[in-house]
């Protein structure tokens, strides 16, 4: 086998894999997006708190995010 013919065959083993990547994604993008409800502006988080006397149920909260 000639340096050409290895050279298209490794291209084209990288095209079918950027292909089935690419579908991996589309597919887990729409199903992540079909469960996302972007009218509800809730959330349900819970947190493990040492005090919480200030917090009622169902109150406002703001979440900060810290990363």
């Amino acid at each position: 086998m000639s340096q050409r013919e290895r050279i298209a065959w490794a291209q084209l083993r990288v095209g079918i894999l950027v292909i089935i990547s690419l579908n991996g994604f589309r597919r887990s993008h729409f199903f992540i997006a079909a469960r996302w409800d972007s009218s509800r502006r809730r959330y349900t988080i819970k947190a493990y708190l040492p005090s919480a006397s200030d917090l009622r149920e169902g109150a406002s909260v703001r979440l900060a995010a810290s990363w």
